[in-house]
């Protein structure tokens, strides 16, 4: 699925949101050009259990001046797994202390990495990036001071486009950390977004 072009004029969630007691996955998808007024751009999850895999969530914004989460702002108990995604290219841009930008969270422990995410981009040191999450060995981390800082025009076409399949993505750059970068015996049995079938070059 692709979700774009929504705006939460009053509130959290300006893509997605997920409150009290649900568990879920959100896999094969793109979160993309979302608006928050308040927190979370593109993903706003409060009180939840949920699974982040193998999904893009790029461009989104959250505008409050009490908090952030331009691409994902998680709150209270619940954990959020994050897994083979792409999470770049997202702004919170009157963030109070200019932190949690791509990704917010009111805890640390609440937040796991599954690996082999690409994450941030170089507009964003990683401590301005993340906020209470902390990436594991086998992430990218594109931000300034990442394990390969990369602009977020050299990780994706940040416009969506028809790139194959029932729904718009965004389309990998030539150079860009995310490609060929999962390992191809985590793909096997594997269908992306626009229906291809992994492991498979680019």
């Amino acid at each position: 699925s692709t979700v774009s072009g929504n705006r939460a004029l009053v509130g959290s969630g300006g893509g997605v949101m997920a409150s009290f007691d649900i568990q879920g996955e959100i896999s094969n998808s793109t979160i993309s050009g979302n608006t928050a007024s308040s927190e979370g751009g593109g993903v706003y999850l409060r009180r939840n259990t949920l699974a982040i895999r193998n999904s893009t969530i790029t461009g989104n914004v959250a505008e409050s001046t009490e908090g952030s989460g331009g691409g994902i702002r998680r709150n209270g108990r619940g954990v959020l797994t994050l897994g083979r995604n792409i999470i770049a290219g997202n702004d919170a841009p009157n963030s109070p202390d200019n932190v949690g930008r791509e990704i917010d969270s009111s805890s640390s422990a609440n937040v796991v990495s599954e690996g082999f995410n690409v994450l941030g981009s170089s507009a964003f040191s990683r401590s301005q990036a993340f906020h209470s999450f902390n990436p594991v060995a086998s992430d990218r981390v594109a931000t300034s001071n990442g394990t390969q800082p990369t602009a977020i025009g050299d990780i994706l076409v940040t416009g969506l486009g028809n790139n194959g399949g029932p729904t718009r993505t965004h389309n990998l750059r030539g150079a860009s950390p995310a490609r060929d970068f999962i390992p191809s015996a985590l793909c096997v049995g594997l269908i992306d977004q626009r229906g291809v079938v992994r492991p498979k070059g680019g």
